[in-house]
């Protein structure tokens, strides 16, 4: 009785870790816009389960340590599939209830992600941006979205609001790469907010990004776009 109290909870972190990894590849797949992408995953999961199955069914020994080994495998992979599964719930909920004509921009404290690793803070962590008297900028989160609230700072050299066609991003200049890089990830609620939050982060511009400024160049490779003034 006492080794069935103790395996209670362990059989309910092992469920959640897994569920969370498995849900991962739901998510990658409403993201993904290839068909071919989307059969894919569903077949690799189907066939790591069907594997589990398989492997029990013959040998209990085997299965149990294959079993083992993709517990071990989602408790790594376990924080980046939960990172994804916010990000994808977010992004998703956003541009299918077209969250954009509804939204209201806060003076401070707007919810977005990081687009890359930025203080050993991982890529798609979800949190506030707030800008403090001084002007620094510094991006709060709560790790799993219940632990302790941490604070890191946003480096603003060559800040930029990149507007895109389905999500827009903020840019900064990486010194090491010597070129611009994407900081954070804007939700598709700031779609045609993007000029309000670079006035109230006091970032310099915005831009085009992706496929929104390879159609801005188009347009005026085919002569389509706003005519240049004639030098007097």
């Amino acid at each position: 009785w006492l080794l069935t109290i103790l395996m209670v909870p362990l059989s309910i972190a092992v469920f959640a870790v897994v569920w969370v990894v498995g849900h991962a590849i739901n998510v990658l797949i409403l993201l993904s816009p290839w068909g071919a992408v989307d059969t894919a995953l569903k077949g690799a999961r189907t066939a790591v389960m069907s594997l589990v199955a398989a492997t029990a069914f013959i040998d209990p020994v085997v299965g149990a340590t294959l079993s083992v080994v993709i517990i071990l495998l989602a408790y790594l992979m376990a924080g980046w599939a939960f990172r994804l599964m916010v990000f994808g719930s977010v992004f998703s909920w956003d541009f299918f209830t077209l969250r954009h004509r509804r939204f209201n921009l806060l003076a401070d404290g707007n919810k977005l992600f990081t687009a890359r690793e930025i203080a050993e803070t991982p890529p798609r962590t979800y949190g506030r941006l707030h800008q403090d008297a001084d002007g620094k900028l510094l991006f709060k989160f709560r790790p799993w979205l219940v632990f302790p609230e941490r604070t890191i700072e946003v480096p603003r050299e060559g800040l930029v609001v990149g507007k895109g066609i389905f999500y827009s991003e903020v840019l900064g200049f990486d010194t090491g790469a010597d070129k611009n890089t994407t900081l954070l990830l804007l939700p598709p609620r700031y779609r045609g907010h993007e000029e309000m939050f670079a006035r109230t982060y006091r970032i310099s511009g915005t831009c085009d990004v992706g496929l929104r400024r390879a159609w801005s160049w188009l347009r005026e490779a085919f002569g389509f776009g706003a005519k240049k003034p004639v030098a007097a």
